[in-house]
C-alpha cells in the first residue's frame, strides 16, 4: 500500500491490504459483491448439476462449456437437467447461422429422439428452432422431412383433451408450420403417403386447429405428388373443407393450398375443380381476406400456366374477363376512396390486387379475346386495365403505388399500343414520388420501361423523368437508376435526335459529384458510360464525359481508377473525328504515362486494356509512343507491370507486319531484361520464353475484325505511321534471336537501345 511520510515522499507498505482507487466505507458493499460472485463461481454442483440455482447468470461453470462443445450440447438434450436444457436451446440458433452441418450432425438427433419427453415450453422452442432450419436450409433438412412430420404429429395429438383449444392454439400453429414445410421438401413414397392420409382422416372436422392443419397439408403434399393422386386422393379432401361452413381460417387454408395444387394439375382441371372455389372466395363479403388471398392464389397459378403455355379450355374466355373487369372497377373505387384507406378492409384487396395486377393483365393479353372479342364482358378491357392502373399509382397508400411501380414494365408492354401517352403520364408521376420505395421501384426497371415505350410514346417525357431518378435526393435511387443507365440510353439513341442525347451526357458528371463518397456507385458509373459510349455525341464525349472520368482517375480508389481508365478507352473508340480522337488521346490517356504521380502505375493497365479494344495497327499508331521510357520508369511496379505485358506487345507487334513496332518493342525487352531489380528481369525472362511459335488464329482473326470496325467507323487506314515497310518477315526472327540468352548472377544494366520512334 502506498503512503506519503512526513517527507512527502511516497512510501509503499508490501503488508497492507489493497483497494481500489478511491474505495473507503462506503464502496464496501460492491467489494461484498465481487466476493459473492467469485464463491458462487467456486460452488460445488449439487445434484441437479447446477450451482446456488443454477442458470447462466448464477456463475454456474457447468453452463459455459456448452456452447462450445457440439457433443456436451447433444447430451444435455438426452439426459442433462432442464437448466442445461433449456440454456442449449438457446444457443441453437446461433449454431443454425454458423455451423448448420454441425448441429444436423450431432445436435439434432438427440433434439428429435427426446422432444416428445419435454414440457410444453421446451416443445414449442423445439418447433420454431426445426422450423428455422427448414426455412434456411432444405438440403440438410430433407433427409429428416418425415420425422419431423412423424414429431410433429404425435406432439399434436399429445394436446387432445388436456387443454382447452384456445390455450394450444399457439403451439398447435407452431408444430403445423413444422409439418406442412417438412412435406413441402418431402418426396414421399408409397407408404409414407399412405401413412399420412390415414393420418389426415383421424382428424376432427369439427376441430378448428385440426381442420386448419389439414387443409394445409393438402397443398404441401401436393407439391411433390404426381398428377393422378392429387386428382385422385387429395381433390376429395378439399371439397371437404373449401367452404365457409368449415370457417373463414380453413376456407382461407384451403385457398392457399390451391396455389400447389393448381400448378400440378392442368388449366382444364382448374377450371373444372379449382375455379369455383376461388370465385366463392372472390365473391365472399364477410372476410375480405379471403378475396385478397384468391387473388393472390390466382396470379400465382396463372404466371405457372403462362410458362407452361396452358391456357385451358374456357378460362381466358369465358371464366376469367368477368372477374378481371370487376376488379379493375373495384380498384378505381377503392383507390380513389379515403375511407376505404382509413378502414383498411378493401384497402388489403387493393394492395393484393396492385401486387398481382401486372401478372393478371399480362396473361390476360396472351390468351384472352381481343378488345372487340364476342363476349361482352372483354370488351375493351385495356381501357379497363389503364383506368384501374391510373387510380392505383394514384392513391394515397404507399403500398399500392410501390406495387404499381413495381409492374409498371409489365403493364407498358401490355398497353404502350394505345395508351402510350397515360403511360407516360404515371411514369412521371411515379418518378416523383415522395415514397422513396417507389422511386427505386421505377428506377431498378426504369430500362424495362423504355424498352415498352421506345416506339409509341415521346421520348422526351422519358428523358425527363430518367434525369429526375439520377438527380434524385436518394443515394439509393440514383444507384437503381445508374444500373441500367447503358440499356436506356442505347433505346433512347433509336428513336431521339443527337441534340437530345448530348444534353443527357452532363448528368454524369452530376451523378458523379453526388456520388463521390461510394466507390461502388462511382465503378458502377464508370462501368456505365462504357456501355453508353457509342450512342453519345463526339462533342459531348470530349466535353462532357471524359473530364468525369480523369477526375475518376485522379481521385477515386484503384477499383475506381481501373474502371474510369477502361470507360476512358471505350469513348475514345467511339470518337469518330481523327483530330478530336488524338487530342482526347494526348489529354487523356498520354497524360497518365507524363504524370509525376503515382498515377502513372495505371498507365500500363491503360495499355493492356488498348490491345483488348483495338487493333494492332491502331495501338503502336497511338499508344506505344510512351513504352520506352515506362521501361526506365523510377517506379519499379510499373516496370514490373509493363515486364508481364511483353507477350501480349510483342504478339501485336508481330501482327502489324512491320519493323519499327518490333525494334520498338526489343528495345523495351532489353531494358527490362538489364533492369536493377532481379524481379523485373525474372518476369521479362519468363514472359520471354512464351513468345516462341505461330500467332494463335483466334487472334489473328480478332486483330482483322478490330481492324476493318476501325476502318469502317474512322473512314480510313491507320496504318503506323512512322512509314516502316510492310511485311518484312526477318523482323521478327531478328527479335527472337535478339532474346536467345540467358542471364546468371547479377548483370550490370545495360543503357537502352534507342529506336526511331523516340
Amino acid at each position: 500500500m502506498a503512503s506519503r511520510d512526513a517527507s512527502g515522499d511516497m512510501q509503499h507498505d508490501p503488508d497492507a491490504e489493497w483497494k481500489p482507487p478511491g474505495a473507503g466505507p462506503e464502496d464496501s458493499a460492491v467489494l461484498k459483491l465481487g466476493a459473492m460472485m467469485i464463491e458462487a463461481q467456486e460452488a460445488p454442483l449439487d445434484e441437479d448439476g447446477a450451482a446456488g440455482g443454477g442458470g447462466m447468470g448464477s456463475g454456474d461453470p457447468s453452463l459455459y462449456g456448452l456452447a462450445f462443445s457440439l457433443g456436451r450440447m447433444a447430451e444435455a438434450l438426452e439426459n442433462g437437467p432442464h437448466v442445461h436444457r433449456d440454456e442449449t436451446l438457446s444457443e441453437v440458433p446461433q449454431l443454425l447461422d454458423h455451423c448448420p452441418e454441425g448441429f444436423v450432425q450431432q445436435v439434432l438427433p438427440a433434439l428429435c429422439d427426446n422432444v416428445l419427453t419435454w414440457d410444453l415450453d421446451a416443445q414449442s422452442s423445439a418447433a420454431f428452432l426445426l422450423d428455422q432450419l427448414l426455412a434456411r436450409n432444405e438440403a440438410l433438412a430433407e433427409p429428416f422431412a418425415f420425422r419431423f412430420v412423424q414429431i410433429g404429429v404425435a406432439v399434436l395429438q399429445s394436446f387432445k383433451g388436456q387443454r382447452d383449444n384456445a390455450a394450444i392454439e399457439p403451439y398447435h400453429e407452431l408444430w403445423r408450420d413444422v409439418i406442412c414445410r417438412s412435406l413441402l421438401i418431402l418426396r414421399h413414397d408409397e407408404q409414407q403417403r399412405s401413412w399420412l392420409l390415414e393420418y389426415m382422416d383421424t382428424l376432427e372436422f369439427d376441430d378448428r386447429n385440426e381442420s386448419i392443419l389439414c387443409a394445409l397439408m393438402i397443398g404441401a403434399m401436393a407439391k411433390n405428388a404426381s398428377r393422378e393422386f392429387v386428382r385422385s386422393k387429395l381433390l376429395p379432401y378439399l371439397q371437404i373443407y373449401a367452404n365457409e361452413a368449415a370457417g373463414i381460417e380453413v376456407f382461407g387454408s384451403c385457398i392457399t393450398s390451391i396455389a400447389l395444387i393448381g400448378k400440378m394439375i392442368s388449366m382444364e382441371d382448374v377450371e373444372n375443380y379449382l375455379w369455383p372455389y376461388l370465385l366463392n372466395a372472390i365473391a365472399c363479403v364477410s372476410d375480405t381476406r379471403l378475396h385478397a388471398e384468391a387473388l393472390y392464389v390466382m396470379s400465382e397459378v396463372l404466371e405457372n400456366k403462362r410458362t407452361q403455355k396452358d391456357p385451358g379450355k374456357r378460362f381466358f374466355s369465358e371464366l376469367f374477363p368477368p372477374v378481371f373487369l370487376n376488379e379493375c372497377a373495384l380498384a378505381c373505387r377503392v383507390s380513389t376512396d379515403d375511407d376505404s384507406i382509413i378502414l383498411g378492409d378493401e384497402y388489403a384487396v387493393l394492395e393484393i390486387l396492385s401486387e398481382s395486377f401486372g401478372e393478371l393483365l399480362y396473361s390476360y393479353s396472351l390468351y384472352g379475346p381481343s378488345g372487340s372479342a364476342s363476349h361482352s364482358g372483354s370488351t375493351n378491357y385495356r381501357k379497363q386495365a389503364i383506368r384501374a392502373f391510373a387510380n392505383m399509382s394514384a392513391c394515397s397508400g404507399a403500398l399500392v403505388r410501390r406495387n404499381c411501380a413495381y409492374n409498371l414494365p409489365g403493364v407498358c408492354q401490355v398497353l404502350a399500343g394505345k395508351y402510350a401517352t397515360e403511360l407516360l403520364e404515371i411514369v412521371a408521376a411515379l418518378t416523383r414520388d415522395k415514397d422513396r420505395d417507389t422511386r427505386c421501384l421505377v428506377a431498378s426497371g426504369f430500362h424495362e420501361t423504355v424498352r415498352a415505350l421506345a416506339k409509341k410514346g415521346r421520348m422526351e417525357k422519358l428523358i425527363t423523368s430518367l434525369i429526375m431518378l439520377l438527380k434524385d435526393r436518394d443515394a439509393l435511387v440514383r444507384e437503381y437508376a445508374i444500373s441500367h443507365l447503358a440499356e436506356s440510353l442505347v433505346l433512347f439513341d433509336k428513336f431521339i435526335e443527337p441534340q437530345i442525347m448530348a444534353h443527357v451526357a452532363p448528368v454524369f458528371g452530376v451523378v458523379q459529384r453526388r456520388d463521390a463518397e461510394s466507390w461502388r456507385a462511382q465503378v458502377k458509373i464508370a462501368e456505365q458510360i462504357e456501355g453508353s459510349a457509342e450512342v453519345i455525341p463526339d462533342a459531348a464525349l470530349e466535353d462532357a464525359i471524359l473530364p468525369v472520368l480523369k477526375r475518376m482517375i485522379l481521385e477515386g480508389i484503384f477499383p475506381v481508377k481501373r474502371a474510369a481508365v477502361r470507360a476512358t478507352l471505350r469513348c475514345i473508340l467511339y470518337i469518330t473525328d481523327s483530330s478530336q480522337r488524338s487530342h482526347c488521346i494526348s489529354r487523356y490517356v498520354d497524360s497518365l504515362a507524363q504524370s509525376r504521380t503515382a498515377a502513372r502505375i495505371h498507365y500500363p493497365f491503360a495499355l493492356r486494356t488498348a490491345l483488348e479494344m483495338f487493333s494492332a495497327r491502331f495501338f503502336f499508331a497511338h499508344f506505344a509512343s510512351h513504352l520506352a521510357a515506362l521501361s526506365r520508369d523510377p517506379l519499379s511496379n510499373i516496370r514490373l507491370l509493363l515486364a508481364q505485358l511483353l507477350p501480349q506487345l510483342f504478339q501485336a507487334a508481330r501482327m502489324t507486319k512491320q519493323d519499327e513496332p518490333v525494334d520498338l518493342i526489343s528495345n523495351v525487352a532489353d531494358t527490362l531484361l538489364s533492369d536493377e531489380w532481379e524481379d523485373v528481369r525474372a518476369t521479362a525472362m519468363t514472359n520471354m520464353a512464351s513468345l516462341y511459335g505461330p500467332l494463335p488464329v483466334a487472334m489473328q482473326d480478332a486483330n482483322a475484325r478490330k481492324s476493318a470496325d476501325e476502318d469502317t467507323r474512322f473512314g480510313g487506314s491507320n496504318n503506323y505511321r512512322s512509314g516502316a515497310s510492310v511485311g518484312n518477315p526477318s523482323a521478327p526472327q531478328r527479335f527472337l534471336q535478339g532474346l536467345s540468352m540467358t542471364f546468371r548472377g547479377q548483370p550490370t544494366p545495360k543503357a537502352p537501345k534507342t529506336s526511331s520512334t523516340e
